[in-house]
């Protein structure tokens, strides 16, 4: 027979060896390699737990509950897998407040794995059967909790907490040793400073395991007052060292209308000279193409980072910080230094769709325009057409008689790329023209993701045709860019001829991005430019248009540079990695991949620009965690 104390030691066994066969197979279903680089700092997470659920009284209560902590685990990883798949990024706490837009974002689709539930399910039972086991052989009288057992589980607390210690603290320890007497570039690349803001989910995952990410994790999501006089000298401090630089493009659009056009899930391959003609022609001979424009974030993050030049590292602008002030976004500073009085952002979904209705207002637009203010055919799908939007909304858009700000999300080309009936006569004409007719998956993912981008050909020219009827050609700033890949089951890998697993190749996070300027296309012409080559990123685009128009700005405000300005960008994505053109890492320091055209000298310059940034990045946060611009009133 098996006393309380027994089974209640067995149980606590038990969670161990399946929470740390979980988290092996966890790291196998996500091609994380066999365990966490410190993996002693996942066992002391896991150890605290233990702590904790030994002074539980009674043992089925107890397994009870850690049996929840295994069924979380469970679902934590499923998840992870899923995510990783379809957008590359991992769960963090913060995603709660977006799930009902994810369960939207996969209507019609079949694009979820759930193959790991077998996997897990199978490790479920057994861990099942072995509990059974356990509760057959227990002394079935149960007696009351007495002192005996309350101190033979306060001993074992104290053993598992200074075990757990132990191994967290000498972990941190040689974390720390690390960076002793490090520059503040340094401390920022280590993994010390990875540990204490976990702001990369799936790095600080494959460094430290998940147990550590999701506990440490949670006490940031629930949030820990970091407001502070000692926070706000740091902050007024480190915005003294702010200087606004002039180039030879400062004030050169000054007067301009803006139009800031989101193209959802927008590759290069989108861009046909016959089927997208409009499009063509916008790139590749009219605009001032981005040659090197790079993104790796989701549809939010690109939205609201192009309108901000930056994006906190945990938390969503679209539902966290709703109390904060941003005189320094886009819109607030158009609306304060120009004579733009109309300031407007579009996009056919409905406005509940990541808090849109309620978010752009707060980012400085007078309203937000959604579905239900629109005329829209029925497409038999929750996505929307491009077309129908402008044929609705374009004279909106773009007012006859009003200085504007105009930023359109558009919708038609997002996942997935099964068959849509909306589509149906695009379908016949590429029968006809005989265009990737073969009955593949891969080709009925192109047809479709073809006939959206012709959708969205044909609204970019009603909206030049708006602006050529209105003469507003050449005194409107238009910016286009791609928010990320088109990512819905694995297409855009397929289209590239590469595997998911090369998450390190950064050539596949090169997207679309134009900018139509004439009084800027001149100027540059002057120089022999026609494009800009120069590494480029959504956070640059605010600091662009504000030196374009002549604004002056506090260039430490922004992760992002002005695209003319000698600052050179790098991408700290919140999905996971650190990158260039020319080098991607995971930590700023460890080479994954160097392209061919990397030359001698470029690494420096490449970690200098990857500290500068994180410098301004952990400002950033500390910014918007304390809500610093918050107005006296």
């Amino acid at each position: 027979m098996i006393s309380i104390s027994k089974r209640k030691f067995l149980y606590l066994l038990l969670f161990i060896v399946f929470a740390f066969g979980i988290e092996l197979i966890n790291f196998k279903l996500l091609n994380f390699g066999l365990l966490p680089k410190f993996f002693m700092m996942d066992m002391a997470f896991i150890l605290y737990l233990c702590a904790i659920l030994i002074l539980i009284p009674f043992p089925e209560v107890q397994f009870w509950t850690q049996t929840l902590l295994i069924l979380l685990q469970i679902i934590l990883s499923v998840v992870n897998v899923n995510l990783k798949s379809i957008t590359g990024e991992i769960f963090f706490w913060d995603m709660l407040a977006l799930a009902q837009d994810g369960a939207q974002a996969l209507e019609g689709t079949s694009i979820l794995d759930l193959s790991a539930l077998w996997l897990f399910g199978g490790l479920f039972l057994i861990y099942q059967v072995i509990h059974f086991v356990i509760w057959k052989y227990r002394i079935k009288t149960l007696k009351k909790f007495n002192l005996h057992q309350w101190v033979y589980s306060l001993v074992l607390t104290l053993i598992l907490f200074i075990t757990g210690f132990v191994f967290n603290n000498a972990i941190y320890k040689d974390l720390t040793i690390q960076v002793q007497d490090a520059s503040e570039e340094e401390i920022m690349l280590s993994e010390a400073y990875l540990y204490e803001t976990m702001f990369q989910p799936e790095t600080t995952i494959k460094t430290f395991g998940t147990y550590p990410f999701y506990m440490k994790g949670l006490s940031y999501y629930i949030g820990i007052d970091t407001s502070s006089e000692a926070s706000l000298d740091i902050i007024d401090e480190y915005l003294s060292e702010g200087v606004f630089e002039t180039n030879e493009y400062t004030n050169i659009s000054e007067g301009n209308n803006v139009i800031m056009i989101l193209l959802e899930s927008f590759e290069y391959f989108a861009i046909d000279e016959t089927l997208t003609p409009n499009l063509y022609q916008l790139f590749y001979e009219e605009g001032i193409l981005l040659n090197n424009f790079h993104s790796k974030v989701k549809t939010d993050v690109a939205e609201a980072s192009s309108l901000f030049g930056s994006y906190p590292s945990t938390g969503s602008l679209y539902r966290n910080f709703r109390q904060n002030d941003y005189p320094t976004s886009l819109p607030n500073l158009l609306k304060e230094n120009t004579t733009i009085s109309l300031l407007k952002s579009y996009h056919n979904n409905e406005g509940s769709f990541y808090n849109r209705n309620n978010a752009h207002p707060h980012f400085g637009f007078d309203e937000h325009i959604d579905s239900s203010d629109m005329v829209l055919s029925d497409t038999g799908f929750w996505i929307n057409s491009d077309e129908d939007m402008l044929k609705d909304q374009v004279e909106n858009m773009i007012p006859e008689n009003e200085q504007f700000l105009t930023f359109i999300t558009t919708f038609t080309m997002h996942g997935g790329y099964e068959k849509r009936e909306v589509f149906n006569d695009t379908y016949d004409y590429f029968d006809l023209i005989g265009y990737h007719t073969e009955d593949t998956s891969l080709d009925q993912y192109i047809r479709t993701y073809m006939a959206a981008a012709m959708d969205l050909d044909r609204a970019i020219g009603i909206l030049f045709d708006r602006l050529e009827l209105l003469n507003l050609l050449d005194c409107t700033t238009i910016i286009l860019y791609a928010d990320h890949t088109a990512y819905y089951y694995g297409f855009s890998e397929m289209m590239r001829g590469i595997y998911p697993s090369e998450e390190y190749y950064i050539d596949q996070y090169r997207l679309p991005a134009v900018i139509y300027d004439t009084k800027l296309k001149n100027a540059m012409s002057i120089n022999g430019l026609d494009s800009i080559d120069k590494f480029s990123t959504v956070n640059d685009f605010t600091p662009t248009i504000l030196n374009l128009l002549g604004i002056e700005f506090n260039p430490l405000w922004y992760v992002g540079n002005d695209l003319f300005s000698n600052h050179e960008s790098v991408i700290i994505s919140r999905l996971s990695g650190i990158f260039n053109d020319l080098y991607y890492t995971t930590d700023g320091k460890t080479i994954l991949y160097e392209s061919p055209q990397a030359s001698s000298g470029d690494y420096q310059n490449f970690q200098e620009a990857v500290a500068y940034t994180m410098k301004k990045q952990q400002h950033l946060n500390l910014i918007y965690r304390i809500n610093y611009f918050k107005s006296e009133d």
